[in-house]
């Protein structure tokens, strides 16, 4: 190559340069948060058991982080499975023990959150959309295979496999409550630390910054709901799978399709 292009560079010369050039390309930007703006929150990927009482089963476990913006304040809870009613459940225990509510929730592309992902306009989970609007907060799913738009709750995750996993290893536990009730201990331990080379901790920061900048919780906790499209048979009633219960609407939606939202009390 070099023979026939006298002006060219060499192979090594052209690696050189390649390898600047590469280095240039791979910069990030150090991310600020002001206070109360976002909560992220993910699983992790390891996962803590239980033991079964009566058949002695090791039953594995999610383990839930969610870690404030701007104090890097953090709650960390051992659920069920990372299915839609224990995720909400979790999201809606991490603001009642911050007492408050942020202006954003960002979570991971799982099921649960996001119907359909996208880099632009993700589908929100319906039921998890109600919740964000219960509260009155927005849902800002990380982009899919975009690790840097939750990268806070990441190096939380790695953080807690020190401080939470590595304390309960040889601990056995026989219920998830009892599971909870030792993370939480060791979890105001994580919180009450002093950061490296700062003399303030993610508790003293939280109460001094962000505690206040965090919109109040409505009155009543959120009660989780489904969404169903159903069409409206002759007799003006739509059928409810669920409970396998026929429920009236107005005659005019007859043999229309609507929306069917209900709880475990009530049918809309």
């Amino acid at each position: 190559f070099k023979r026939n292009h006298p002006d060219g560079v060499s192979y090594t010369r052209f690696c050189h340069y390649y390898r600047l050039w590469k280095v240039g390309t791979n910069v990030s930007m150090h991310q600020h948060y002001k206070a109360g703006e976002k909560l992220f929150v993910d699983f992790t990927g390891k996962k803590l058991s239980v033991i079964d009482r009566t058949t002695g089963e090791i039953i594995e476990v999610e383990v839930f982080v969610a870690v404030l913006g701007c104090s890097h304040y953090t709650y960390v809870e051992a659920i069920a499975s990372q299915k839609k009613n224990n995720f909400i459940a979790a999201n809606q225990n991490t603001l009642q023990f911050l007492g408050g509510v942020p202006k954003a929730i960002v979570p991971d592309c799982l099921k649960s959150a996001v119907t359909k992902a996208n880099r632009y306009e993700p589908e929100i989970n319906s039921s998890y959309y109600d919740f964000s609007k219960h509260y009155n907060t927005t849902i800002l799913p990380a982009r899919a295979l975009k690790p840097k738009d939750k990268s806070l709750v990441e190096n939380m995750v790695k953080t807690i496999y020190t401080r939470i996993f590595a304390p309960l290893r040889n601990m056995q536990f026989f219920s998830i409550e009892e599971l909870n009730e030792q993370i939480w201990k060791l979890l105001d331990e994580h919180n009450s630390k002093k950061f490296q080379q700062k003399e303030t901790s993610r508790k003293q920061l939280f109460d001094e910054v962000e505690k206040e900048a965090l919109t109040a919780l409505p009155a009543s906790q959120y009660q989780l709901r489904e969404f169903q499209k159903a069409r409206t048979q002759y007799n003006h009633h739509v059928y409810l799978k669920e409970d396998k219960h026929y429920y009236s609407v107005p005659w005019e939606y007859t043999q229309k399709e609507v929306l069917v939202v209900y709880s475990s009390s009530l049918v809309e």
